[in-house]
Order: C-alpha cells, then sequence, then structure tokens
C-alpha cells in the first residue's frame, strides 16, 4: 500500500484488523507518523509492533500509550524519541535496532520495569554504546537495558543536581539583589534625611542671619532716632532763639527812636531857654525809665 492510502486507512477498523488479543502489528505498513489516537482507542493492547517502517521521529503524544509493555521500533528511521518517553513507565522490552538514534533522554531513567533492550546500529554517543554493548544475544539486551537504565539515572540526577543548584544560585542571586535594593533604598533614605537636615539647618541659619540683621537695623534705627534728641537738648529751642532776636530788635528800635527823638529835638530847638527846658524834661525822663 503507499503512503497517502494507508493514511486514508487509519481508522479503529484498521486498527482491529491488525488487532490479535493484545498485540497490533502494523510492520511493513509504511507509516511515517503513529495513529496515536486510533491506538489509544484500544487500552487492552500491551504489544505494539512498528517496527520496518519509515518513521522519523514519534509524536508527543506517543508517550501517553502508557499501557504498553512491549514496543517494537526497529528498521525505522528515528533520529530521537520524545523527551517524555520514561512515560511509558510499564515498558519491559523495548527494540530500537537500526535506526538513526544519537541519543536517547534522561526520562528513560524513569523506564524501572525495563528488562530487555536493543540499540545497536544506532549512531549513539560513546558513553551508551560502552553501556549497551554490543546486544548481540536476549542476555546482553538485558545486561543493555539495565545499565543503559542506569547510565540515565545517573544523568538525571547529575541534572537535577545542576538544576537545583542553578535554582540555588539563582534564589542567591535574588537575595542577593533584594539585599541591595534595601541598601539602596537605605542609602537614598539616609541622603534624603541628611538633605531634609541640611536644608533645615541652612533655614536655621538664614533665620539667625535675618533677625541679626533686623536687630541690627533696628539698633541703627534707634541711634538714628536718639541723635536728634540730644541735640535738642544741647541747643536752644528754636521759639526762645526767636523771643531773644525779637527783644534786641526791640531794645534796638527803642534805642533808635529815642536817639531819633533828641537829634530832633536839637535841630529844631534852637532857643536855649526851651532846650534846657527839653534838657531837663529828657533827663527826668531817664530817670523815671
Amino acid at each position: 500500500l503507499s503512503v497517502l492510502t494507508m493514511a486514508q486507512k487509519f481508522t479503529k477498523e484498521f486498527i482491529r484488523e491488525h488487532l490479535e488479543r493484545n498485540e497490533v502489528d502494523l510492520t511493513l505498513c509504511q507509516l511515517t507518523t503513529v495513529p496515536v489516537k486510533e491506538l489509544a482507542a484500544f487500552s487492552q493492547v500491551t504489544v505494539l509492533d512498528l517496527s520496518c517502517n519509515l518513521l522519523k521521529q514519534l509524536p508527543d503524544n506517543f508517550c501517553t500509550l502508557d499501557h504498553l509493555v512491549r514496543l517494537d521500533l526497529g528498521k525505522n528511521q528515528l533520529t530521537s524519541l520524545p523527551d517524555a518517553f520514561g512515560n511509558l513507565s510499564q515498558l519491559q522490552k523495548l527494540d530500537l535496532y537500526s535506526n538513526q538514534l544519537t541519543s536517547l533522554p534522561v526520562s528513560f531513567s524513569q523506564l524501572k520495569l525495563l528488562k530487555w533492550l536493543d540499540v545497536k546500529h544506532n549512531p549513539l554517543e560513546e558513553e551508551i554504546l560502552a553501556e549497551a554493548g554490543p546486544c548481540s544475544d536476549d542476555s546482553e539486551c538485558r545486561q543493555c537495558a539495565k545499565k543503559v537504565v542506569m547510565l540515565m539515572k545517573e544523568r538525571s540526577s547529575t541534572l537535577e543536581r545542576k538544576k537545583q543548584q542553578k535554582l540555588t544560585a539563582e534564589r542567591e542571586q535574588k537575595a542577593a539583589m533584594r539585599v541591595e535594593e534595601e541598601q539602596h533604598k537605605e542609602e537614598a533614605k539616609r541622603r534624603k534625611a541628611e538633605e531634609k537636615q541640611r536644608r533645615r539647618e541652612e533655614y536655621l541659619a538664614q533665620q539667625k542671619i535675618d533677625k541679626e540683621t533686623e536687630k541690627r537695623i533696628r539698633r541703627s534705627q534707634e541711634d538714628k532716632d536718639d541723635k536728634p534728641v540730644e541735640e535738642v537738648v544741647k541747643r536752644p529751642p528754636p521759639q526762645q532763639e526767636h523771643g531773644k532776636s525779637s527783644s534786641w530788635r526791640t531794645l534796638l528800635t527803642v534805642l533808635v527812636a529815642v536817639l531819633a527823638i533828641i537829634f530832633g529835638v536839637i535841630f529844631i530847638c534852637k532857643d536855649e531857654s526851651h532846650c534846657g527846658g527839653l534838657s531837663r524834661t529828657l533827663s527826668n525822663l531817664f530817670r523815671s525809665k
């Protein structure tokens, strides 16, 4: 049958035709993929033969067929197995003969019931080949299963340790980052407090300067206000000076008037008799003053 024809015939009826008791034999069917959905409908199947097909990869959901006990994938073109291949936890016999596998998934460590394994004629890495051995007979295939599972357990433990170390390093890094962040916050808080204190001190200092300046200005103003009072005390009041000046002017006017009268009388009175009487009159006048 062609590949297209087989793709069209993948039905439950097709699987049922290849079912005998608890075994499905799909060998030599030119399969390029595995009909997982159809196979999952037959949960009683524990033996599946997919050998001698054209499989290059297994779909991820292939690992849901966890009721399989024996699985034959020999003589395909598989280059890798799904990472979750270890979920086939009931698997006891596995044939991977003559594929293109270069490595096995670490989840092989979960195949605790695996008793038989054939991996010959695969370009596997040296370490796996050394543990697997030649797989030339049933006994060697049993040893292969035991040793390869053990190797995968060691790898799994190593990976788990590295994973834990990585997680621990990440936790420590995060903790260090939190500590550093807290330190930055504390430093910022301290700087903010110092800046606040500095501004307060500057404000208080400026207030002190302003108060001292105000005091100096007040004292200067008071000194200016006190200076005119002293001058007033030392210098006679303007009114008193004005009064004295007025008295002197009045006296001088009187003297001038008297002198004018005297000279007038002398000039007018040419008669000696009259002048003598006038002189006596003036003498009496001065005496009375």
